[in-house]
């Protein structure tokens, strides 16, 4: 004899649990209790019994879309879970199985039996859920991970989707086009943008978001291998298809190495952080000389400069005032028409147009500085990220 809470009534009395039956189903999770008809279940009341029919209804919306892997989650009433504690107190808790994971483990292995695909909880291409609360079943397409490189070769596109600030987005201020944006509701063409609408196209997805390691600045184009990504494209009907072929229609961006990947890439890829190596133009205020070249040389002698950078006057607005330390590496420079071109190899977060031009002393040193005169980047470009560690993996 037992003092417990009776789940139902939420009063406290005294039950022979040991009499307590529950149905056929519920006896995978608690196999020495008696076993009763389902609607007489003492822990489910019947409800999973209805799992046949909510598994009938998942599994007709999943023809609505490409996969062959799937995960299963379940939602049940809070009741049934306050009853099953009541049942720990008669059987060992170590000796029984908690119902959720008997009530997913069993639709998991009916959904493989009827569809003949296979469970995968960490990379499903499908996600079903069983709701005995809302007595639904629903299946719905999972996320596809593409990761890859990116080149951008304009000057004038943003990385991420660039809502218009005049019109939110609209297209439209004070009842007319925004003359801002022209009425495009964006204050630039994005990648992601771009990206998106491919995903679309190829894919059948609803929408798509992109992750990349870092970003460069609208003016500045992203060359060489390009710069890691990972491309979440939401809902798709299809998981196959040539996305770098479209893409790499346009002339603005083009991708590389794109492959299917899981959602861990995303977090590996945004918190890695890379030496970059840029290509930069300086406009001196005068014609740059040989002894320009000579002085920057002298500069790196030591074979790396470490720059003091005080967030930039730029990006005040949205990153704090803080001082960085940050090494640069000289590794080429040449007079050109007039401007000095640089080639650097820079620590991961380096405001390298800053280093050209000090921001009015907020980055020490700096060209302008080692040369006596005003400077500024006229033209930047990434040429190399070194994420040879992502080789390995992902």
């Amino acid at each position: 004899m037992l003092t417990h809470i009776n789940a139902d009534t939420g009063k406290k009395g005294i039950g022979n649990m040991e009499k307590t039956g529950i149905c056929k189903f519920c006896a995978a999770a608690h196999e020495k209790i008696l076993r009763v008809a389902d609607e007489k279940c003492f822990l489910c009341r019947g409800v999973f019994a209805k799992m046949g029919q909510l598994l009938d209804e998942a599994i007709l919306q999943s023809k609505g879309f490409e996969w062959e892997t799937f995960a299963v989650s379940s939602s049940m009433q809070r009741e049934i879970f306050a009853r099953e504690e009541e049942l720990f107190d008669v059987c060992a808790p170590e000796k029984c199985m908690c119902i959720k994971n008997v009530v997913n483990r069993a639709a998991a292995a009916e959904i493989e039996k009827r569809t003949g695909k296979k469970m995968d909880a960490k990379n499903p291409d499908a996600l079903f859920s069983v709701d005995f609360l809302k007595g639904k079943g629903s299946a719905s397409a999972a996320p596809l991970y593409l990761f890859g490189h990116y080149c951008k070769f304009s000057r004038s596109m943003a990385q991420s989707s660039w809502g218009c600030n005049e019109c939110n987005g609209s297209g439209k201020a004070r009842g007319a086009l925004c003359a801002k944006c022209n009425g495009t509701g964006r204050m630039y063409v994005a990648i992601e943008d771009v990206m998106r609408e491919a995903a679309k196209k190829v894919f059948g997805a609803t929408d798509a978001s992109l992750h990349a390691s870092g970003r460069e600045d609208v003016d500045v184009c992203m060359k060489g291998s390009g710069r890691p990504f990972v491309l979440e494209v939401i809902s798709p009907k299809k998981r196959r298809g040539n996305f770098e072929k479209e893409l790499n229609a346009g002339k603005e961006i083009k991708v590389g190495g794109v492959k299917a990947t899981n959602k861990n890439a995303i977090e590996i890829v945004c918190t890695s952080h890379f030496e970059k190596e840029y290509d930069m133009l300086v406009d001196l205020q005068r014609d740059a000389l040989e002894s320009d070249v000579e002085k920057m040389q002298k500069m790196f002698s030591g074979g790396f400069v470490e720059l003091v950078q005080q967030t930039p006057t730029r990006v005040l607005h949205r990153r704090s005032d803080l001082a960085r330390k940050r090494n640069v590496y000289l590794l080429g420079a040449k007079v050109e028409g007039g401007l000095l071109r640089v080639h650097l190899k820079t620590d991961a977060g380096t405001y390298v147009k800053e280093f050209a031009s000090s921001d009015e002393g907020r980055t020490k040193p700096s060209i302008a500085l080692v040369l006596g005169c005003k400077a500024a980047c006229r033209q930047l470009d990434v040429i190399k990220i070194h994420d040879e560690f992502l080789k390995t993996v992902i």
